[in-house]
């Protein structure tokens, strides 16, 4: 009827209205993260809290949307390759994903400290390019050396002097700043709020 057909477009426009958390698999999770941040909630289905978090979850996915932070879940118990890659030992575990790295949250699990958190830390993997950069720099210095000392040996000490000098300067000029913007925010937990501890893995 005309009815019905109004009543599923009028649901159909709302649930559009709301972002919806994205559920990862061993199969899509390398194609679906490849790019942005990613609030991961690893959890599993008979868990008590998990339960009691997901309409919080829900609700943290419409508060993110449009900033660049994609909210998303794992269910572990159907996705052993995630949850060993993260290393779950207690459900829920919660933590920002992004280009490979991770950083877990340890706070409160109400709306405004989750998005808060998430928000704060939006750019925590920005160290981490410089860190790659750095390895990368030894690598082809490494590279060149052995080179040049199998042709020349005679200027090894040298060479290696110069490597040092080099690795130093990169260091403290690349380097330093980054890792003390690494450091994550955790906001304090609410003097009202129960301790925030995970559950055991039954």
């Amino acid at each position: 009827t005309k009815m019905s057909a109004v009543v599923c477009l009028l649901l159909a426009l709302f649930a559009c209205c709301f972002a919806e958390v994205v559920e990862l698999t061993d199969e899509n999770f390398h194609r679906e993260t490849s790019q942005g941040t990613w609030f991961l909630k690893v959890y599993a289905p008979w868990c008590g809290h998990c339960k009691k978090l997901a309409p919080v979850w829900d609700e943290l996915s419409d508060a993110l949307e449009g900033s660049g932070i994609k909210v998303a879940k794992v269910d572990a118990t159907t996705n052993d390759a995630l949850a060993n890659k993260f290393k779950v030992r207690g459900y829920p575990t919660l933590l920002l994903f992004s280009r490979g790295e991770t950083l877990p949250y340890e706070s409160a699990r109400d709306l405004d400290t989750l998005k808060n958190w998430a928000l704060e830390n939006k750019g925590f993997n920005a160290p981490g390019d410089a860190l790659t950069e750095a390895k990368k720099f030894g690598k082809l210095w490494l590279s060149q050396v052995t080179v040049h000392l199998t042709r020349f040996p005679e200027s090894s000490i040298v060479l290696v002097g110069l490597g040092f000098l080099g690795g130093m300067l990169f260091t403290i000029i690349f380097i330093g700043p980054s890792a003390a913007s690494r450091r994550p925010r955790q906001p304090q937990p609410k003097k009202d709020a129960p301790a925030n501890r995970k559950s055991k893995v039954e």
